[in-house]
């Protein structure tokens, strides 16, 4: 199985909201679209595809626009709401990936520091996520978690 992580495209500056009600940006929607077709290229069609998306609006556009892209390629996947993602928790994504076959490809989308905290913690890599950014680990054990980087889009 494999995991991508992807940081929410770039979001609006607001302080007249609260921080998980901040939208994407024009140029952050355009800049995740790009980068949606780029991650097509390095999917394979017949496995099956999932994602998970912080419940912050900037990333779960940032997820709606991947999974828009990759249906447009034919691509099946299956959206699946924040499991504590937004607050930086893996533990109830992690309990979800039993669930999971060995050719399944996860998305997960969030936010810095914690994707760049989970690289970490799985492949001993630290991985810098600017805004969009898209690194894919394969899982090599999955108790305690523990993967391989593949490679990254950014």
């Amino acid at each position: 199985m494999n995991i991508i992580l992807v940081r929410h495209a770039k979001a609006e500056q607001s302080f007249s909201k609260p921080d998980i009600q901040r939208d994407l940006n024009p140029n952050g929607k355009k800049d995740i679209r790009k980068k949606a077709q780029r991650l097509t290229e390095k999917l394979e069609k017949e496995n099956k595809l999932y994602c998970f998306s912080s419940s912050a609006n900037r990333a779960r556009q940032t997820a709606e626009i991947i999974i828009e892209e990759l249906e447009q390629q034919s691509f099946q996947i299956e959206k699946i709401e924040d499991l504590g993602i937004y607050h930086g928790d893996f533990t109830l994504v992690e309990n979800e990936l039993y669930n999971f076959e060995n050719n399944d490809t996860l998305l997960i989308v969030g936010h810095q520091p914690t994707l760049s905290f989970w690289a970490r913690e799985w492949s001993d890599n630290y991985i810098s996520f600017s805004t969009g950014d898209m690194a894919c680990f394969k899982i090599l054990s999955e108790s305690p978690l523990k993967a391989e980087f593949l490679w990254k889009i950014e």
